[in-house]
């Protein structure tokens, strides 16, 4: 499966179970007959509790909507261009180790160290 699918299938996973309550109550569809003051009160508060939550609600929906949008859309970016990228860090790289080793192999006390170590290696066979 391939990162734009894979990306796409996330999302509609998600979208399928995330799923916004329906706080359809408002204040014009509550009706309070016969009421006392402090039942008026409840209700007033309970109807600013819901709207509430349905605002809080709707604005986290929002956020995670964006959020899986912007990872969709990262996770099916091309990758153009990142070998071409890659290859010339690599060199850069071996071009320098390269140029090191021919340094070192340069230097006196490496070509003593390499005589002795040829040296030693032919008298004991």
């Amino acid at each position: 499966m391939d990162k734009e699918a894979a990306a796409t299938r996330l999302f509609t996973l998600v979208h399928m179970y995330i799923v916004i309550p329906d706080f359809s109550v408002s204040h014009s569809t509550i009706e309070i007959t016969n009421s006392s003051e402090f039942d008026l009160h409840l209700t007033k508060q309970r109807i600013i509790m819901k709207d509430t939550i349905q605002t809080m609600m709707i604005h986290s929906f929002l956020h995670l909507q964006s959020f899986l949008q912007r990872s969709t859309r990262a996770l099916s970016a091309s990758d153009d261009g990142m070998a071409t990228a890659e290859y010339a860090i690599v060199l850069v790289g071996a071009t320098s180790f390269a140029g090191i080793l021919v340094a070192l192999l340069k230097s006196d006390a490496i070509r003593s160290l390499i005589s002795q170590l040829i040296t030693n290696a032919l008298s004991m066979v």
